[in-house]
């Protein structure tokens, strides 16, 4: 009897394949619902931890002192899933030399280690703009000193700060 049953073409045969059909399908349904859920909350779990990254790094950056010789003129901030920064903007009459002594000062207080500094060009040319790289743990600081591009510019120099991008990952 079983026999027959497989090798039939006629109704019996027919509903088998559509409840397999269906069955399968379903089951399809399900793995991409399961997924999707799982995918969602992966996420949510990252900006979770992304937000409270970020609230780290404001704070971090509240505890350095403004040199009373600069006046900030713009700040930014940004966060992703995967990375953050924020970053001020200052008008300043000192120069590179006055503004990272204090810097190196300022941020070694609070546990900051200097990394490097590099001469910046700008379309393959030297403007005199310098960077300053700083870490503490995986975050970074950055001091972006803007040389002869401060009037296109609009400021002196920049003080940013940084986790999951530039020089301080492990």
């Amino acid at each position: 009897m079983f026999h027959k049953t497989i090798g039939e073409s006629g109704p019996r045969a027919r509903v088998w394949l559509v409840r397999i059909g269906l069955v399968t399908l379903l089951a399809g349904a399900f793995v991409f619902a399961a997924s999707l859920l799982i995918y969602r909350s992966h996420i949510a779990e990252k900006n979770q931890l992304a937000e409270a990254r970020q609230k780290a790094l404001e704070v971090e950056f509240r505890a350095i002192e403004q040199p009373t010789w600069s006046i900030a003129t713009q700040r930014d901030s940004i966060y992703k899933s995967d990375h953050g920064n924020i970053a001020v903007y200052y008008k300043t009459d000192r120069n590179y030399q006055e503004i990272r002594a204090y810097y190196d000062s300022e941020l070694g207080k609070h546990g900051w280690t200097f990394r490097s500094e590099k001469e910046l060009t700008s379309w393959g040319r030297q403007r005199s703009e310098l960077m300053a790289f700083y870490c503490k743990g995986q975050t970074s600081a950055e001091i972006y000193y803007t040389g002869e591009e401060e009037t296109a510019l609009g400021y002196r120099y920049s003080l940013s700060l940084s986790w999951g991008l530039y020089q301080c990952q492990l």
